[in-house]
């Protein structure tokens, strides 16, 4: 049976609009949550027609938490540590919650959308023929994808939960990890949950609803994860 762990999630805020400023930024984070962000600042002065590129990057002392920020968006990301079985979704949303709220009231950010991209991998002997037969029709496994090396799957839906309108990308890919010095092959699986860029949507977003989808976003990630990949039924 297959077991996916956690290995890396990343929320995103998009900031249309915003007039970014290297030193506020900075100021904000820092004198804040400099227990979180005890790495090496990073700070740089780009031309306005790049506002997708970071101008800064704060980091754990072991780097493993990063908050990027530029004109058009914040991140905060963050890695599995090495004696850590996964990552847990549910704390890392709680605290991007609460940044990403102190980030648009203390700048006065027109809130965009949002976005929480999770990482799962579990280790396969053979992850391109396992995907293709999880998911594919002995017809198909008989003749074109008979015996792959590599396989990919994506697949987006679109639909509304409490009242928010999201999108929800599901990628699964044979891949490689390696981690602590071994290396094996696995599934990986990345989920990407994020609210609907419409007008209409857009309008009735506020931090009220980012905090709503926070809540809402681990319990989801993980029923559609199931419904990709059911877990087996107990004899």
């Amino acid at each position: 049976m297959l077991e996916f762990r956690t290995i890396q999630i990343r929320t995103v805020l998009f900031t249309p609009g915003l007039r970014f400023r290297n030193g506020r930024v900075l100021a904000l984070f820092l004198s804040k949550h400099g227990d979180l962000f005890g790495g090496e600042p990073f700070s740089i002065d780009l031309p306005e027609d790049m506002p997708e590129v970071p101008r800064v990057v704060l980091k754990s002392e072991d780097s493993l938490l990063q908050l990027l920020a530029g004109p058009s968006r914040l991140d905060l990301c963050r890695q599995k540590q090495a004696d850590e079985t996964e990552v847990n979704i549910t704390a890392h949303l709680n605290l991007a919650s609460r940044l990403f709220a102190e980030y648009l009231d203390d700048l006065c950010v027109e809130q965009g959308r949002i976005a929480c991209v999770v990482t799962r991998t579990a280790p396969s002997e053979n992850p391109a023929q396992a995907i293709s037969r999880h998911f594919c029709r002995n017809e198909w496994l008989e003749g074109p994808i008979n015996r792959p090396t590599g396989f990919e799957l994506h697949a987006l839906k679109q639909y509304t939960r409490q009242e928010i309108d999201l999108n929800s990308w599901f990628r699964c890919r044979s891949g490689h990890q390696t981690a602590n010095a071994t290396s094996q092959d696995v599934i990986a699986i990345e989920q990407d949950l994020n609210t609907a860029d419409n007008e209409a949507a857009m309008r009735r977003f506020n931090t009220d609803r980012m905090q709503d989808f926070f809540r809402l976003a681990p319990d989801e990630l993980e029923n559609i994860l199931k419904l990709y990949f059911p877990p087996r039924k107990a004899h």
